[in-house]
């Protein structure tokens, strides 16, 4: 049935709306700049959903895993190597053998591949969304591409760890040997793999407590990798398609989850996919590998416009660029706010002041006006620096007095003119 938010796994074309994202502030400068953007389409799906589905609230925030075309050519550093990334059916080539992941019908490009270092937190207008339309990710292979973005997470931190401790790191970020890996980047990886398989194991068993506290609601509904309600089942015929996700109370049955990597993608429902993305999302991707995020401030989270028909996407962009779209709009608000902070402490001053133009009653240039303050006070320093201060005038009073009196010797004039310095230094 429709949503008025695409569900978990759902692929999307995505535009940057920046003249909705400035609208509110009603400038025209601000306006005509986000109106020369011109922003591209771009895909990626949703990997996580961060507000509930509410009709009354106007936007909702979810972050958007990526697709490109061909392995990522931009990087966020040199710890992030090209092979980052993986590949969506039908493309099967990748510079590691990962698995790719399998959607709902096969990918309507050649040649994708999922970028685990571009993903971003965007606002996605609140509406009916006909889910029929769409292509998605089944649970399992969300759950896969969230092991995956875990193990790269890893392996830029022993790249990084690696680097700062001087033993070095990968030099060839995007020039891979189809041999194998780095010698520095496997003894890297192999010191680390304990450390990393101990993690996924407390993030699985986090998981299946999570799926066994819900077992009553799930045992209703169990999981499957079917297209959801609506959607017909003769259009996937011809498609390969993953095994179905074991629902939670059965793998409850079957005991400890199994330690292959492959047998806990297969077993794992969406508790896990859950716990995965808030593990990765609370801990190291979003402030590490992934590309930043603007921040709180719902102004400049990204406005986007999307669509669930991939065809009308005419080619598979860089998703770095929309990166760089977020950039120069979030750029151009913040340009904005600190023109309106200025503008305000000017007319703040003048009020204050009461400085008009008597010429045309406009506010006079608070800039001017602020050195031409400057300037008298500077002056009124200076006439102070040359005014001999009270305790000098009194020392030289003190000195004369004694020395126009003939029954003074020199010595008790020295004495009086010590004991005023002295007092002078005390008071100081």
């Amino acid at each position: 049935m429709p949503g008025i938010v695409p569900s978990i796994g759902t692929y999307l074309a995505i535009r940057l709306d920046s003249e909705a994202m400035v609208k509110h502030f009603e400038d025209a400068e601000l306006s005509s700049a986000a109106r020369a953007m011109d922003p591209k389409l771009y895909i990626g799906y949703v990997a996580q959903s961060q507000q509930p589905p509410l009709p009354n609230r106007p936007t909702h925030q979810c972050q958007i895993a990526f697709v490109g075309q061909g392995l990522p050519q931009r990087s966020k550093d040199e710890f992030t190597p090209a092979d980052m990334c993986v590949p969506i059916f039908p493309n099967t080539e990748h510079p590691l053998s990962r698995d790719n992941l399998r959607p709902s019908t096969p990918f309507p490009f050649p040649n994708c591949y999922q970028y685990n270092s571009v993903q971003c937190t965007v606002r996605i207008p609140t509406a009916v969304y006909p889910i029929e339309d769409g292509l998605f990710l089944p649970h399992t292979e969300v759950s896969k591409h969230d092991r995956y973005a875990v193990e790269d997470v890893y392996r830029r931190m022993a790249l990084r760890d690696g680097r700062q401790s001087g033993l070095g790191g990968n030099e060839g970020t995007f020039s891979y040997d189809s041999g194998t890996d780095s010698q520095i980047e496997s003894d890297l990886l192999s010191n680390d793999r304990d450390d990393r398989d101990n993690a996924a194991q407390v993030v699985h068993r986090k998981a299946d407590s999570a799926s066994h506290l819900a077992s009553d609601d799930v045992s209703a509904a169990p999981l499957n990798d079917g297209p959801p309600s609506g959607v017909d089942s003769s259009s996937l015929e011809g498609s390969s398609r993953p095994e179905s996700i074991t629902p939670p109370d059965t793998e409850q049955r079957q005991g400890d989850v199994q330690s292959d990597d492959d047998s806990a993608v297969s077993t794992i429902g969406s508790g896990a996919g859950e716990m995965i993305r808030t593990f990765t999302s609370s801990n190291i991707v979003t402030t590490d590998i992934i590309a930043d995020e603007p921040g709180a401030d719902p102004d400049v989270v990204p406005l986007v416009q999307i669509s669930l028909k991939l065809s009308e996407v005419d080619i598979v962009r860089d998703p770095s660029g929309f990166l760089d779209e977020v950039a120069e709009i979030v750029q151009l608000i913040k340009a904005f706010r600190e023109r309106e902070q200025h503008e305000l402490a000017t007319r703040s001053v003048q009020r204050m002041h009461g400085h008009t133009d008597s010429s045309n009653g406009s506010w006079v240039d608070v800039d001017s006006y602020m050195a031409s303050l400057m300037n008298n006070t500077n002056v009124e320093e200076n006439q102070q620096s040359q005014t001999p201060l009270n305790w000098q005038q009194k020392t030289r009073a003190r000195a004369a007095r004694a020395i126009r009196n003939p029954q003074r010797t020199a010595e008790k004039v020295l004495l009086r003119v010590r004991g005023a310095l002295r007092s002078h230094l005390c008071l100081r």
